[in-house]
């Protein structure tokens, strides 16, 4: 039901597992967002596959902590991908939205 909503465009966020998306072909998938560091290439291309089907365009984003960033880049090498631009966000701003998350207001 959820995932025939999300195809016909009546919800625009999708939560999924891995699991979930394996072999899955969602048209219209612009944005994945990896809230959590993929440990094997091969699952970060599974991810990263959800969008940018068919000779579509796309966007992977995968939030780090500083302190996996290194580690990150290593794993994209594997598929022969050097290029991962970093954006980083002030600690003040991810602070200040702790009372909203908490709140379960999001």
């Amino acid at each position: 039901k959820t995932l025939k909503a999300f195809r016909e465009g009546k919800i625009q966020v999708l939560v999924s597992s891995d699991a979930m998306t394996r072999g899955m072909d969602v048209e219209g998938v612009n944005n994945v967002v990896n809230y959590d560091k993929p440990a094997y290439i091969k699952t970060y291309i599974h991810r990263a596959g959800r969008t940018a089907r068919a000779g579509q365009l796309g966007r992977c984003f995968t939030l780090l902590h500083k302190d996996e960033v290194k580690r990150f880049k290593k794993l994209l090498q594997k598929a022969d991908n050097d290029s991962c631009p970093i954006h980083s966000i002030p600690s003040s701003l991810i602070e200040s939205l702790r009372p909203v998350y908490k709140s379960g207001d999001v």
